[in-house]
């Protein structure tokens, strides 16, 4: 009869002894290794993923501490690796980089908006239209300049109101600014002075 106690104490008893046979197997046979796992990896992709996902729900704690754990002690590597990384995306995916920064800005805020709207939903809306819903300006996706005035921004129309989909426009920096810096009628000052004085 299988004894978990008996078991649980031999291997604590045994267990840096396995851990070096493991690390001397692996040292020794590493191509093999990797090679059936590539095999491998395809026919149970699916299986794995939902396996790793309702791990993740069922233990939670788990999760987070093995992270914790994992950015503590690699913590250097997770840094440049991440560096790296953006660094790569901002000249591949400028476009899917820079919906992402959208979301992460709303959430920020703290201001209420519509759970459903991700970085995708932006990413359709600029594909559709690559404007500028106020002036009408092609925006501009580059990351060469800290600030463009033709970047896309996301602007609440009604600042009183969240970030909902029928109250979320994408407008260029340069609009979104100058609407956030002036009044309503300051604005409609600003018309009648070049109504008067323009051509």
């Amino acid at each position: 009869m299988y004894n978990s106690k008996k078991y649980r104490k031999y291997y604590i008893k045994n267990r840096e002894r396995k851990l070096r046979i493991r690390r001397e197997y692996y040292q020794n046979n590493r191509d093999k290794i990797r090679k059936r796992a590539k095999e491998l990896y395809p026919k149970h992709r699916d299986q794995n993923l939902k396996y790793l996902k309702r791990y993740r729900i069922e233990h939670p704690r788990k999760v987070r501490e093995s992270r914790r754990r994992y950015a503590k002690k690699n913590r250097q590597y997770i840094i440049e690796h991440s560096h790296k990384y953006i660094k790569e995306i901002k000249k591949s995916k400028p476009l899917q980089y820079r919906c992402r920064l959208f979301i992460s800005g709303i959430r920020q805020r703290g201001v209420k908006f519509d759970k459903t709207i991700d970085s995708k939903y932006f990413e359709d809306r600029i594909t559709a239209n690559p404007y500028c819903e106020c002036c009408g300006k092609k925006f501009k996706f580059n990351f060469e300049r800290r600030m463009d005035w033709a970047i896309p921004s996301v602007d609440r129309v009604d600042p009183r109101i969240g970030y909902i989909k029928n109250n979320i426009g994408i407008v260029c920096w340069g609009c979104n600014m100058t609407k956030s810096w002036s009044t309503p009628q300051q604005i409609r000052n600003i018309l009648k002075y070049i109504k008067k004085y323009g051509k």
